[in-house]
């Protein structure tokens, strides 16, 4: 039996782009990208060999994307701003070749954020 892994890698590009120290070109960004989504499938792998005798199948990354159409967050928390701990407009060092690396190199879905949420 497999058992099919689903990522969110918003979480994961946040992560390495607000590392200390902080990445120094797109393809280191992209290279801990990589190494970070090796360690949750080996970590996975194992935690799915002691426990269920099962294997990994697909892993699938989340991605968020923004249309312009709003947060589907908002339509539940009118009183207070969900994640509000979090500064406004900071954005992750080469998050946009991030992005694009994951396109290219992983199975994704994208994840519109009018409609739903990676996370």
């Amino acid at each position: 039996m497999k058992t099919d892994i689903l990522i969110d890698a918003d979480t994961l590009m946040y992560r390495v782009g607000f590392a200390k120290p902080p990445p120094d070109t797109p393809e280191h960004a992209c290279a801990r990208l990589d190494k970070s989504l090796e360690g949750i499938k080996a970590m996975v792998s194992y935690k799915l060999a002691i426990t269920s005798m099962s294997e990994i199948g697909d892993t699938i990354l989340f991605i968020t994307s923004n249309f312009g159409k709003g947060r589907y967050r908002d339509q539940f928390n009118k009183e207070s701003e969900y994640k509000a701990n979090r500064g406004k407009g900071a954005i992750p060092v080469f998050m946009e070749e991030m992005r694009a690396h994951l396109l290219k190199n992983y199975v994704t879905c994208d994840a519109p954020s009018h409609l739903y949420e990676a996370d």
